[in-house]
């Protein structure tokens, strides 16, 4: 702090001296005694003081939480990079479960397909109602199971007893050209 003195006079019984009226000198500026003033300089110091340690814990808070900013970006960088792989796995999950719902329907349908075909084949008396092969009836006499297939069609379609008198497969109409005894597991 800077005191500026007015124009002085000098004391009327000593001249040495330089002598101000209290009136001239304002308020702020007045002094009682030296002692006050080395006070008011000291709390002027302290004060300049802690306003530099305060700017000092200032910057050291700042450096900080700039640190910590930074280990949060580089936080909030992984995490969405952990979110985008999450998403390519869910929907790599979502397209398996597309992938292994289209196959459970293919095979649905296909054991009804067979489920149908079992029936029809217990209907018209070619199976044996568990799933199993049965001999359908001679097609010539439908007394006894045809047990002959003819060549080269494969015919399944007569006994024995019919299939030796016969040239043509009473099916097709094509010339048999082999005969073959089919035996049943369990026959």
């Amino acid at each position: 702090m800077r005191l500026t003195l007015k124009k002085s006079t000098k004391c009327p019984t000593d001249h040495s001296k330089v002598y101000i009226p209290t009136e001239q000198i304002p308020k702020w500026e007045r002094w009682s005694s030296s002692s006050s003033l080395q006070n008011q300089v000291k709390a002027v110091i302290d004060r300049e003081q802690m306003v530099i340690k305060r700017e000092q814990s200032m910057r050291a808070a700042q450096g900080a939480l700039r640190i910590r900013a930074r280990e949060l970006d580089r936080r909030a960088a992984a995490l969405a990079d952990e979110q985008a792989t999450l998403n390519l796995a869910s929907n790599i999950l979502q397209a398996d479960a597309a992938t292994l719902n289209a196959t459970v329907e293919e095979i649905d349908q296909r054991e009804a397909s067979v489920s149908r075909r079992e029936t029809a084949a217990d209907e018209a008396g070619l199976g044996d109602g568990d799933g199993g092969f049965a001999f359908q009836k001679c097609c010539i006499c439908y007394e006894h199971d045809a047990r002959v297939a003819f060549g080269p069609c494969g015919h399944l379609a007569c006994c024995e007893e019919h299939a030796t008198g016969l040239d043509r497969c009473p099916i097709c109409r094509v010339t048999i050209g082999a005969r073959l005894k089919i035996f049943a597991a369990g026959h």
